[in-house]
């Protein structure tokens, strides 16, 4: 039986606390609880929603020696853990609960997206929210276009996390209104219990198409925070509409068009046995389609975020040494997948690594708890009185999902390139003949026509793995942006949830060891043959250095920026 997604189990925990404040908020003006939004984020965070306070403190100190244990490092052993809760949560600046707050919900709608327009989506999200940050500043630069915003605030008292927070949470509703709208009515009455947005962007700021036009809204606003946020928004709208991916489907279309289109005639492509195919699917209502591949087109035309345009060209895998039929390498996914290699826990990190959002929030999380143990001072973007400031956070979050995004335009392109078959359709091929193999129902010998992965086969082809290549991005990343605060990476451990009957839990003692585990379970779970892993990983192998430098160049290197509270906005 399949395992209960964290998502779904995230969103109902938040909803449950949502419908309490379902009024409109759109133009109510009001105090922003700050404080509260951070205890809801806090109460979801993977490492405390799940389990007690006893059984988290004993499964993150299971994570890695004694000596090493960072809950050890930063409280007395005597002290009891709820008292630990309340001074993490001391330390960590409250505005981040609105960041926080938000992606479960963005989460619960961006599952449903095909891998790559759910990260290309999550790192524009995550760029508004740095973004939100450089409008209030005066040397901070904008995160999509990498120079300084088009509108900023001019009042440099206007300068602190309060007016940033408040910018965040409307730019956040506006965007989502914009670009994922299924998520818009439940974003609004999540944040609506603890800071006023408004339900969309509103026509005046939309069809304000010139940076004299939205200066003027924003000087006579007085450039407030909820009139920032919707320019905000609005101007990360307009760059990606122009980035590449045919958001809106308008490229060599007349009427009727279907968002995020092909724009380069794959499906007219030439084929070979050992092309990419289409696999049927269906909905379990008795609906059923065959597959078309997936944003073919953003290898060739999607902009890169931190990578140069020379990467293009010059970042290739090598050509897989595969066999002609593919016979060799499909027995052995296979048999990989009999019960006695696929255990339990395997099956966990087959799903929980199927769902790139999971891994970011679990990364996140981990960001929080890094920063707050190794009681980090921060001399680039300081909040005082904390360990972790919003801006911290959020730009930290910019670089993660950036370097997701570079990571899944360059694997496109090679996954068009070489245009290579899946081991479930090579499997199939074989008709009538028996295997011996897992099943939903346990191991069986079934017609290798029956034969299915563990979870579905994404719609694009085989070689390179994009999933291997996002979570090398992810651990090079990490462990380059950590070092530009001064911290080591190879302990940052990372707890997910306990799911499924057998309450297993995953936990990893670093990036590079969960990054690891999941390249693995695409193999485990038979979506992908082994070389495709190992080529995504060397493919993707320095990419996040781009990221890591690109992202410390948005601030202005040795200048301390403290977060003034003494002024509420």
């Amino acid at each position: 039986m399949k395992l209960l997604s964290q998502s779904l189990v995230s969103l109902i925990a938040l909803r449950m606390t949502c419908l309490v404040a379902a009024e409109s908020i759109r133009s109510v003006q009001k105090k922003p609880d700050y404080d509260g939004a951070f205890r809801a984020y806090f109460n979801t965070i993977d490492n405390f929603k799940t389990m007690g306070d006893q059984d988290v403190a004993s499964a993150v100190d299971s994570v890695f020696p004694a000596e090493e244990n960072f809950v050890a490092s930063v409280f007395p052993a005597e002290e009891n853990f709820g008292t630990k809760r309340k001074l993490v949560i001391e330390a960590v600046a409250s505005e981040i609960g609105i960041v926080g707050i938000s992606v479960p919900v963005l989460d619960f709608e961006l599952k449903n997206m095909e891998t790559p327009i759910a990260i290309r989506l999550t790192s524009y999200f995550a760029a508004i929210w740095w973004n939100c940050v450089a409008v209030y500043s005066d040397r901070f630069d904008d995160a999509l276009t990498r120079i300084r915003p088009v509108i900023v605030a001019t009042n440099r008292s206007m300068f602190h996390s309060q007016n940033r927070a408040q910018c965040i949470a409307q730019a956040t509703a506006s965007y989502s209104s914009l670009s994922l709208p299924a998520a818009t009515s439940n974003l609004t009455s999540t944040l609506g219990q603890f800071i006023a947005v408004d339900a969309s962007i509103g026509d005046e700021i939309l069809t304000c198409n010139t940076t004299t036009c939205l200066g003027d809204l924003a000087e006579s606003s007085g450039y407030n925070p909820a009139v920032m946020g919707k320019i905000v928004a609005k101007l990360a709208y307009d760059i990606s509409l122009d980035d590449g991916w045919n958001q809106l489907g308008l490229e060599q279309c007349t009427a009727n068009c279907h968002p995020y289109a092909d724009t380069t005639n794959f499906i007219d492509r030439e084929i070979r046995p050992d092309s990419w195919h289409p696999i049927l699917e269906d909905d379990g209502r008795g609906y059923y389609s065959f597959q078309q591949h997936v944003t073919p087109h953003i290898g060739q035309k999607a902009s890169f975020r931190y990578l140069p345009e020379s990467a293009r060209e010059d970042i290739v895998a090598p050509v897989p040494a595969y066999a002609e039929d593919r016979r060799r390498e499909a027995i052995k996914v296979y048999r990989k997948m009999r019960e006695h290699r696929l255990d339990y826990t395997k099956k966990v990190e087959i799903e929980q690594f199927d769902d790139k959002l999971v891994v970011v929030g679990a990364l996140i999380n981990s960001f929080v708890v890094k920063t707050v143990s190794n009681g980090y001072e921060d001399t680039e973007l300081k909040a005082p009185g904390t360990i972790l400031s919003l801006e911290r956070f959020v730009h930290f979050i910019q670089a993660l999902t950036a370097a997701d995004y570079d990571a899944v335009v360059i694997a496109w392109k090679e996954k068009v390139r070489y245009d290579m078959i899946r081991p479930t359709t090579v499997i199939k091929s074989w008709g009538d003949e028996e295997i011996e193999t897992w099943t939903p129902e346990g191991d069986k010998v079934i017609a290798a026509r029956d034969f299915e992965a563990y979870v579905r086969v994404m719609p694009h082809s085989e070689y390179v793995s994009g999933s291997a290549c996002i979570f090398q991005a992810q651990a090079e990343l990490i462990d380059g942006y950590l070092g530009t605060m001064g911290m080591n990476a190879n302990i940052y451990p990372i707890v997910f949830p306990v799911v499924g009957d057998g309450q297993v839990q995953l936990t990893y003692q670093n990036v590079k060891r969960m990054a690891a585990a999941g390249s693995r379970s695409r193999i485990n779970g038979g979506m992908h043959f082994p070389e495709s892993v190992t080529a995504a990983t060397t493919l993707c192998t320095d990419i996040s250095a781009a990221t890591v430098s690109g992202s410390s160049q948005l601030l202005s290197p040795g200048v301390n920026i403290t977060i003034n509270y003494s002024t509420y906005y």
